[in-house]
């Protein structure tokens, strides 16, 4: 069963200022997944349908083109929730994983009240205690996460005695106690008549013939025979500050505190614990965490959203009621943003490259008891957009100087290759470099740790590539930028006289001992492209002119 959400056409009078009224095609993307485009008919009425199958439950992005007499309007982008969806009568698959990969069972799965449970034929099984993974599926295809549990295959002879439980006791030795089945439960008697009267804690797991054991459990229990249960008392610490104590109450031979937190604000909270009895033998104080939920239950009253690093001219929204944070669904007004040298995609049209701006949606929830959840998603607005102009070229195995782009600025280079050739830079500021096909899409990026040592990759068409140099430190007022394709002849040649010999060999020693006295390609000198001028480049390059 596909999952299917219609969209109403909040956004027709979008359309109609650009002359798209009518039915037509719709197309659409999520995320920044732009490699796979769907398409939608208008149904009518200004609404129409969009897959969301494929999507995981949480916030995503939806762009919207219109498609009118073969002209697509510019995109829209608009935040969504996809919600769980689950049906009561629907049935999901699973795979059961037993003891680790010893035997596969297929599982069905039944959702009742919100609970989701496997059935499964275990008969293949031996008896005693066995683990298992469930993969399941839902009945959207879906996949979801996998669940553990540990159970017992039992039969009905004498094997079904032979599950035996360990145990310690205040962490005193361990010990072994057969247990014994009856009304499908096993069942362990455990001596404590040696033990002295007061409380006591317990440890203990079940081991099964097979070998396989259940998880550590704990417990504490009283050991009495003056001691008046209704006596006990539990005394408490909430959050570290104040210690209270509680009178119980016995239920089936259970002792049960109610724990006051009527004064504690909603959200999370610690409490430490220790229960002391008449004869004042007290247990080991433990520690758990805990929420206080909102009289009322949880619910989001107020959100917040900004641009980019604008937080301080973010927008705040408190909503008339509380609402469950999967239903704050709403359309968000998206300005156009400046164009940012640290976040932009690249698009050609008609040969030419163009940046496009690329922006971060930032939202901050807030629920009635102050607890703030953040949710980021990055979005490429194509409104918004700029033609590259000022393109420095660079030829292979040579190196050109530009002048330091300015802030929110982006310095552009150009290099021609062939299909296969190795394309490999460096600058000579630590800077932000980013590598362009000749079709738009990013096929490297380094950071400025990165940027002043060689690096880049192949080349996966033949064309023109477009390398655009940004955020550049120091205090350097030119950069110099090399395009090195290291398989291309002539690479060595440090006096650029067209040809390699014992003269780019003299010129590589003249650099390392400081004596260059005329023009020399200093980049072209590192052979090795490790950064650094040594006996290595020299022996490198003499290998190249012998041929070896």
């Amino acid at each position: 069963m596909r999952i299917l959400t219609t969209i109403l056409c909040i956004l027709l009078a979008h359309n109609m200022a650009r002359g798209q009224t009518g039915s037509g095609e719709w197309r659409y993307w999520f995320d920044e997944d732009d490699s796979n485009v769907y398409s939608t008919l208008d149904l009518g009425d200004g609404a129409f349908d969009i897959d969301v199958s494929m999507l995981p439950e949480g916030f995503h992005l939806l762009h919207l083109q219109a498609l009118r007499n073969d002209t697509l309007s510019a995109p829209v982008t608009r935040v969504f929730t996809k919600a769980a969806v689950t049906e009561a009568a629907d049935t999901y698959k699973g795979l059961a994983v037993i003891d680790g990969g010893a035997a596969l069972i297929e599982a069905e799965g039944t959702m009742n009240n919100g609970q989701l449970s496997w059935e499964m034929d275990v008969t293949s099984l031996q008896p005693g205690l066995h683990t298992c993974h469930v993969q399941g599926v839902s009945p959207q295809g879906v996949p979801m996460e996998s669940a553990e549990a540990h159970f017992v295959r039992t039969v009905t002879n004498s094997e079904e005695g032979t599950m035996a439980c360990n145990y310690s006791i205040d962490n005193a030795e361990v010990a072994v106690q057969e247990g014994t089945f009856s009304g499908g439960k096993h069942h362990f008697d455990i001596d404590v008549s040696a033990l002295a009267d007061g409380i006591h804690e317990l440890n203990y797991w079940l081991v099964a013939d097979n070998g396989t054991s259940t998880t550590r459990g704990n417990a504490f229990f009283i050991k009495t025979t003056h001691i008046d249960p209704a006596a006990v008392r539990c005394y408490y610490t909430l959050d570290n500050v104040t210690t209270t104590p509680q009178e119980g109450t016995i239920s089936d031979g259970v002792l049960h505190f109610n724990l006051d937190v009527t004064g504690l604000s909603d959200g999370l909270h610690e409490v430490s614990y220790w229960v002391v009895a008449d004869n004042g033998s007290v247990s080991t104080p433990e520690s758990a965490y805990f929420i206080k939920v909102p009289e009322g239950g949880t619910g989001i009253i107020e959100y917040e959203y900004w641009f980019n690093d604008e937080f301080d001219n973010r927008r705040t929204i408190t909503l008339d009621e509380r609402v469950d944070p999967l239903s704050v669904i709403t359309d968000i007004e998206v300005e156009p943003q400046d164009l940012r040298s640290c976040s932009f995609d690249v698009v050609m049209v008609d040969g030419q490259p163009f940046v496009v701006a690329k922006n971060d949606l930032h939202f901050r929830f807030t629920d009635i008891g102050g607890r703030m959840t953040d949710v980021d998603a990055t979005y490429v607005d194509g409104r918004v957009t700029q033609e590259v102009t000022d393109i420095l070229p660079i030829e292979p195995q040579h190196t050109v100087t530009a002048p330091r782009p300015a802030e929110n600025t982006i310095q552009w280079f150009s290099a021609e290759a062939l299909e296969g050739d190795s394309l490999l830079f460096r600058a000579s500021s630590g800077c932000v470099l980013q590598l362009f096909s000749p079709t738009g899409e990013l096929v490297y990026e380094t950071d400025a740790d990165g940027s002043t040592s060689f690096g880049g990759t192949e080349a996966t068409e033949s064309g023109t590539y477009y390398l655009a140099l940004h955020e550049m430190e120091g205090s350097a007022r030119t950069v110099k930028v090399t395009y090195r394709v290291p398989d291309m002849a002539g690479w060595g040649d440090v006096n650029g006289d067209g040809q390699l010999n014992v003269s780019d060999i003299s010129s590589i020693v003249d650099i390392i001992l400081g004596q260059v006295s005329f023009s020399v390609d200093e980049w072209n000198a590192d052979i090795n492209n490790d950064g650094i001028l040594s006996i290595q480049d020299i022996t490198m390059l003499v290998d190249i002119i012998l041929g070896n």
